[in-house]
């Protein structure tokens, strides 16, 4: 069982515990607020909700409070899926412990923990130990300690955070369909940098499939499935353009019914998608939205979306570990 078979299993596990019912109508009371716009704008899953309200006197508008029940259950749940996260990374941290934050998915927000968590339990049950198990296997893992042993460097914690975040800017700088111009220079590169450079893609990409495992999990708390777009509703579909550092590929559809529409006028930046068999083919993969153009109420518009294809690791960036 893979990374991505083994999360598509806790995702129907989570969808049918009962703890999302309550979580779900949570997110429901609170996500057509001012509260709820802000908290999604931050693209962080459960985590945007709590640093929206940490930080609701630095926003320009006015922010709702949220209730001390809803924030700790959303505390609750988010701590849960950290110290998954945290058991999926103990072979990086057990060798590279300075690495911790580099690999953190929600390293670019500080949560000062200003409310009590409750303890929900949503993944009481359910079995997360394959899922960890299969994490450990991520061969992003032995690309990156492979890289530190032969790289020999003192290398201090803000350094592998800087290079990881650095690195993963550019990437989404020049989007899905191309690379930066700094891939050919990297082949030239003195055989030490390479070195380090390769240290620093398996941190990203192993921060990339425990960010997307995530968003899955977050998704799974609302949704009762992903939206697909097959040849129901796609209009075009380009062709994959491979590169560097993965495949990417740009979606026109078509919002066919009113329910669709829905789907749509919710998707973000960041979702997670299924682009099922296109054209006659029987090809099933997942693709995160990484830039969009969406009607704001008209049903016959089409969306246009970029996205960037994950492997079965839920890693978009598959050929860095190649490099």
């Amino acid at each position: 069982m893979s990374i991505i078979e083994s999360t598509y299993k806790l995702c129907r596990d989570v969808i049918r515990h009962p703890v999302r019912a309550e979580l779900n109508k949570s997110l429901l009371n609170v996500n057509f607020s001012a509260y709820g716009q802000a908290a999604r704008q931050l693209r962080v899953q459960l985590y945007g909700y709590l640093i929206a309200d940490q930080e609701r006197d630095n926003f320009t508008i006015k922010l709702e409070s949220v209730d001390n029940e809803t924030l700790g259950l959303l505390s609750g749940v988010h701590a849960e899926i950290v110290r998954i996260n945290t058991r999926c990374c103990a072979p990086i941290i057990k060798e590279i412990p300075k690495a911790k934050i580099s690999v953190d998915p929600y390293n670019k927000f500080e949560y000062r923990g200003s409310h009590k968590e409750t303890a929900p339990k949503l993944f009481q049950g359910i079995d997360v130990d394959r899922l960890v198990e299969e994490f450990h296997k991520h061969p992003a893992i032995g690309v990156a300690l492979k890289s530190y042993r032969e790289a020999g460097e003192h290398i201090e914690g803000n350094h592998f955070l800087s290079d990881v975040l650095n690195y993963e800017t550019e990437l989404l700088s020049v989007g899905p369909l191309n690379q930066p111009s700094w891939f050919d220079e990297f082949q030239k590169a003195p055989a030490e940098r390479r070195v380090h450079n390769l240290l620093m893609f398996g941190l990203l990409c192993f921060r990339d499939s425990l960010r997307n495992f995530n968003q899955l999990i977050f998704q799974a708390l609302y949704l009762e499935r992903l939206t697909i777009l097959n040849d129901g509703n796609m209009v075009d579909l380009s062709p994959t353009y491979s590169n560097r550092s993965g495949r990417g590929v740009g979606v026109v559809f078509q919002t066919t019914d009113l329910d669709f529409l829905e789907e749509i006028l919710l998707m973000d930046i960041n979702e997670i998608v299924l682009v099922d068999g296109a054209y006659g083919t029987k090809d099933k993969t997942l693709g995160r939205v990484e830039s969009m153009k969406k009607p704001l109420m008209k049903a016959q518009e089409p969306c246009i979306v970029k996205m960037r294809l994950l492997d079965e690791n839920l890693n978009a960036y598959p050929s860095l570990l190649k490099l």
